[in-house]
């Protein structure tokens, strides 16, 4: 069996990628991981052929170039919201974001053969919705995600902050008045360097890109506790699995620079967060156990459970 997998350019979603190629690889399927790169002739190129192919942050390209014969896996990443109204007189970059979602993962039932969703809030908001979801794979853990010295690492940077900017989180950044180092999507802090720069940090922000009630920044979350950062996110409704308080911080925004100043003055407070977070992320919830756990529900429920020796993968910038 062959299941590949391709994803946009989106840093956060590399990780997540090759750490899924690598647990389909240690069950003895053979797996790789493609990133599509734009061209003029981005329409005629076709991925090689496989079994399956999970789709990671799909709208950045287009299906028919994945083989005729390949099932399609959908991991749809982003958030819903089937209840808000249509967009008013103004364009509404939030409404209009929605309702494309909205929109795609309904569009998606025509031709996948499989719908998961990393959140557990984003499922049920689906299936209220008839959308037939197939798995939630939430936050989990491979090594892979752990890049920083083992020993403790020296954090120099105080607060740390990646993602793209929109008007939202800059009305927010425009309020807080301690320094914040900026890793920026436009700019591709990404793959060893977004971990050096997590590993040099003692304070991760997650600020949602909309106000949306299943907003949850799964990979920030994960790439962050990997690397042994507090996580102070804006207020979100269920962490599923992860429990406010204990790994990470969830506040109102006027609340956030507080906590920032709290936690930079007491690190022993907040390394045992942090330890505790990670701790109970790598023994409970790790990617190899999803990946098995999905294919023995949804492909082959007659598949062994196997830890092969192999090669980590690489992705492969992929146009015919």
């Amino acid at each position: 069996m062959r299941i590949n997998i391709l994803y946009s350019y989106y840093q956060m979603l590399y990780d997540l990628a090759l750490a899924t190629c690598y647990s389909l690889r240690k069950l003895g399927i053979e797996s790789d991981v493609y990133s599509p790169t734009v061209s003029a002739n981005d329409k005629d190129h076709v991925y090689p052929e496989a079994d399956y192919y999970i789709m990671l942050f799909p709208r950045e390209f287009d299906n028919h170039n994945i083989p005729k014969y390949a099932k399609k896996i959908l991991w749809f990443t982003e958030p819903i919201d089937f209840n808000i109204g249509p967009l008013g007189s103004t364009y509404d970059t939030y409404h209009q974001t929605i309702l494309n979602n909205n929109a795609y993962l309904k569009g998606a039932q025509g031709y996948c053969d499989l719908i998961i969703s990393p959140h557990i809030m984003v499922t049920q908001e689906a299936e209220r919705n008839n959308i037939k979801m197939h798995d939630t794979w939430g936050v989990a853990y491979d090594e892979s995600f752990t890049k920083l010295d083992k020993s403790k690492p020296k954090r120099d940077n105080d607060i740390f902050f990646y993602g793209g900017y929109c008007d939202r989180r800059q009305a927010f950044f425009n309020t807080f008045s301690l320094p914040i180092f900026h890793g920026m999507c436009d700019e591709r802090i990404y793959q060893d360097e977004l971990h050096r720069e997590l590993a040099k940090s003692k304070i991760l922000l997650n600020i949602h890109t909309y106000d949306c009630k299943n907003q949850y920044e799964i990979m920030r979350f994960i790439l962050g506790i990997s690397e042994k950062i507090l996580i102070i996110s804006e207020t979100i409704e269920d962490s599923c699995p992860l429990i406010i308080g204990e790994h990470f911080l969830s506040l109102p925004l006027g609340e956030i620079q507080d906590a920032c100043e709290y936690y930079l003055d007491r690190d022993d407070e907040r390394e045992e967060i942090v330890n505790n977070a990670f701790d109970y992320l790598k023994i409970n919830h790790s990617i190899d156990e999803r990946v098995y756990n999905f294919l023995v529900a949804n492909i082959d429920y007659t598949m062994e459970r196997k830890n092969l020796e192999v090669e980590f993968p690489k992705v492969i910038h992929y146009v015919k």
